[in-house]
Order: C-alpha cells, then structure tokens, then sequence
C-alpha cells in the first residue's frame, strides 16, 4: 500500500472516532432547563394511574429512581400555572417509617420540587413545600416521616420557583500523601479550595424516592 493510501485510511479512521466520540458527548450532556409549554392543554386533577411503587418489607430499605421530563404528566393548578408531575406508591406497613425525596443537580439546573401526601382515594393528607427541603451537597432533599395511611406520593414542579437561581458556596479539602525518603517517614500536604456552585430550578429532572424503617431506641 502506498504511502497516500495509508494516510488516507488513517484519516477516515480519525474522522470516524471523531464522529463517535462527539455522539457520545451529546448524548451524555445533562439536559437543559425545561418549561412547561404554554400550548400544553393539562389536567385540572391529579391521577394515581400508573403510579411507581416502592417495595419496602420493614426491614431492607427500598429505593426507585424518578426522572420527570417532556413526557411527564402536567397539571393545570388552581391559580392557572402548569407542573410537571409523578406519583409513587408508598408501602403498606402498618407502621411509621422514614421517607426521604432527593432531587439532582444536573448540569446547571435542578428539578424544583413541591410534594404532597395523600391517602388511598387520592386526598392530601399533608404538603411539603420548596422551603421544607434543604440541601445537603448539591442535592435539594426532603425527609420525612410517613404514617400509616399515607398510601401516595406526589411529586410536581413548582412553577413559583422554577426560573430562579440558586447559588450556593462549596467548602471542599483534599489530602495529598508522600514519602520523605531523609526521614523515612510519610506526610500530608492539605490544600483547600471555595467555589460557588450555580443552578436554575426546572420543571424537569432526577430525582430518587427511598423508604427505610425507623430507627432503633436504645
């Protein structure tokens, strides 16, 4: 093979891994702020058709993750403004038990949560608003302790908050190790560093449901 030939081999093999390894970025970008479009005819009432359950035994903590999109359900509320939303079937234990609503930072936004309690025929029992969660890290989570009776979990945007910016300052330190061949011995060299941390709420995101039983009296 001549000399052109294998030149021009190894540039169409470039370009092809070049053209993977883009698909591969795109794909693996986190999504972007999502709106509820202002066309969208929704629903005026929430439907527990179709609703996720968590499989929670008592003793095992129980897990499924949530991710609310384009293709989730929308609901009209009463003041007019559009949400996203998802429900969760909480277990049937006869007994108290931890719930805890983590919702993700995903590139530069992060799903703005508003949840609700409600019973076996679709009433609220109890809400929990946008300021009854807190971050812990990059994460916006609530914790909860869920009751008997409690047979659903609602999972909605909330319009008032979505648009807004959050910002938040992270403290981060990290230990570097070496070895000091004079003395025969190790060290430790920590450094620190401060970053501010930005993010816009969304109608959209990732989120994780997990139900785990109370803990133990000594």
């Amino acid at each position: 093979m001549t000399g052109r030939g294998k030149n021009w081999r190894t540039g169409m093999a470039l370009a092809m891994f070049a053209a993977v390894a883009a698909c591969n970025t795109r794909s693996s970008a986190p999504p972007p702020m999502l709106n509820v479009p202002a066309g969208r005819v929704c629903a005026d009432k929430i439907s527990t058709i179709g609703a996720r359950a968590v499989v929670f035994d008592g003793e095992d903590p129980g897990a499924i993750d949530l991710v609310i999109d384009e293709g989730s359900t929308c609901l009209t509320g009463a003041d007019g403004k559009k949400s996203l939303y998802q429900v969760v079937e909480l277990p049937d234990v006869g007994a108290e038990y931890i719930l805890s609503v983590e919702s993700f930072q995903q590139g530069n936004s992060i799903f703005a949560p508003e949840l609700q309690l409600l019973g076996s025929n679709g009433s609220v029992i109890r809400d929990v608003s946008h300021d009854d969660m807190m971050f812990r890290g990059t994460s916006l989570t609530a914790l909860l302790r869920a009751k008997p009776g409690e047979r659903y979990l609602l999972i909605r945007s909330d319009p008032q908050t979505v648009g807004l910016g959050e910002s938040r300052v992270m403290d981060s330190i990290r230990q570097n190790g070496g070895y000091n061949a004079a003395t025969g011995g190790t060290f430790y060299v920590y450094t620190g560093a401060t970053t501010t941390n930005t993010m816009t709420y969304s109608h959209g995101g990732k989120l994780k449901i997990i139900v785990r039983h109370m803990p133990k009296r000594s």
